[in-house]
């Protein structure tokens, strides 16, 4: 950031159409030249796969919730 001015931001993601969305909704609104960008992949441990087949058929954690607990949500 010489010459200042530019915003950090800092993005998590990962493969889900949402991250996909709020990538692209950060780029096309809030991201602009001269800012420093952090983007963090995030990659679900092997393990969490078999514990969550919700959450792998839909791509969202949340979705995988409201279909066990919909009076919950």
């Amino acid at each position: 950031m010489a010459g200042g001015g530019g915003k950090k931001i800092g993005l998590a993601l990962d493969f889900s159409k949402s991250s996909k969305a709020a990538l692209r909704w950060a780029t096309d609104n809030l991201i602009r030249k001269g800012d420093t960008i952090l983007l963090l992949h995030i990659m679900p441990d092997k393990g969490d796969e078999a514990k969550h087949p919700l959450w792998i058929q839909s791509g969202s954690r949340t979705r995988a919730l409201a279909i066990r607990h919909p009076a919950s949500l």
